[in-house]
Order: structure tokens, then C-alpha cells, then sequence
């Protein structure tokens, strides 16, 4: 912040048309500057207020990915059920000699199934989900936990620029012009890691959108 005058009274004059004169530990400062170094405070303190609504609106969408990636878990835990029905209803196939039948050139044994069972599986096959190696529920989910942890650090390097901010405020003079450079490195290391959050949040929602 850049020098305030400081000034007292000359207690010598008149006291009606008494002499500022400067003085490091005065009690008096010109109304120009004065109105300066409030304007100045003022727009500190109104960015501040800018950055901790913006803090407040990532923790929101933080929270919102979080529990998208907990509803895909719950999604994932369902597919989990169905494939275990189907198992379950695969295993209990009619293959006691009881329901063993002989075909006509058929050396191997048949065995006779309800059509009610057959069209049962039928219908858990089509609802099972059908995968590969990794479905794009797992990639979603795993980019859930990225964007998380991409949310955090923009969180610490907003701290760190606001203490930033908070040093100039409250520093004066005194090595003015390295704290201004932490500025300008707080400012950068915020505005890349608000970067890299856009491209998680980004990957996270190509994923999300191919399991709807």
C-alpha cells in the first residue's frame, strides 16, 4: 500500500490556524489521502469477498461431484445385485435325473425347463449391465475422486492468495514490492490449478454423460 503523510498540530501557532507539520507518529493525515487509503481497503476487502463467494460456489460443485460419484456407486452396487440374480437363477437350472430327457441322436441328456424360468432369465440377461474391461461408470467414478482432489488444491491455493492479498494490506511499506510478487505467484499458481479443476470437472461429465 503505497505511503500515508502522517502530521500534528504546531502547538506554537494559534491554535485556530495551527500548522500541520509531518511527523512519523502523527495523529493526523490529509483527507486525500485518507479517502485513498479507504478506497484501497475498500476494494481489498470487496475482492476478498469476491474470492470467498467464488470458495463458497467450488465447495458447492464439489459437493454436488461428490454426490454424483456416490450415486454412480449406488448404480454400480445395483449392476453388482442383477449380475448376482442372474447367476443365482442360472444355477438353479432343472438338472436332476428327474427333469432328464433323451432326444433322437442326441448322445448327451436334455433337460426340461419351465418356459415361465426360461423367460425369468431371459429377462435378468437383459437387464445385467454389459461390460468389458471397465465401464464408463468406473472411469466416471474414478474421475469423481480426481476432480476432488482438483477442488481441494484450487481451495489451498486460494487460501494462500488471500493471505497474500492480507500481507499488502497490512504490511505498509515494508518490503512492498516482494509482497506484491507473492501476489503475482499466488495469483498464477490459482488461476492454473482453476486450469486443471476445468479439466477434470470436464472429463468427469464426458464420463458421466455416456452412463445415462
Amino acid at each position: 500500500m503505497t505511503e500515508v503523510m502522517r502530521y500534528d498540530l504546531d502547538r506554537d501557532t494559534d491554535e485556530i490556524c495551527a500548522d500541520m507539520v509531518p511527523a512519523d507518529g502523527g495523529r493526523y493525515v490529509e483527507s486525500t489521502d485518507f479517502d485513498r487509503v479507504t478506497a484501497e481497503r475498500d476494494g481489498l476487502q470487496l475482492l476478498l469477498n469476491q474470492r470467498d463467494e467464488q470458495v463458497e460456489s467450488l465447495e458447492q460443485q464439489r459437493e454436488a461431484e461428490l454426490r454424483n460419484g456416490q450415486d454412480m456407486q449406488q448404480r454400480l452396487t445395483a449392476a453388482d445385485e442383477r449380475w448376482d440374480e442372474l447367476v443365482s437363477a442360472v444355477r438353479s437350472i432343472n438338472r436332476s435325473p428327474h427333469y432328464m430327457v433323451k432326444a433322437i441322436d442326441d448322445d448327451q441328456p436334455q433337460y426340461r425347463q419351465r418356459k415361465e424360468w426360461i423367460d425369468w432369465v431371459l429377462e435378468l440377461c437383459d437387464a445385467a449391465p454389459t461390460s468389458t474391461e471397465r465401464s464408463n461408470k468406473d472411469y466416471a467414478i474414478e474421475h469423481a475422486e480426481y476432480m476432488a482432489k482438483s477442488a481441494d488444491d484450487v481451495l489451498g491455493k486460494f487460501q494462500a492468495y488471500g493471505l497474500a492479498l492480507l500481507a499488502v494490506d497490512e504490511g505498509g511499506d515494508d518490503g512492498e514490492g516482494e509482497l506484491l510478487e507473492n501476489i503475482d505467484s499466488a495469483r498464477g499458481d490459482l488461476q492454473e490449478s482453476l486450469v486443471d479443476l476445468r479439466s477434470m470437472v470436464y472429463e468427469f461429465r464426458k464420463r458421466s454423460a455416456k452412463t445415462r
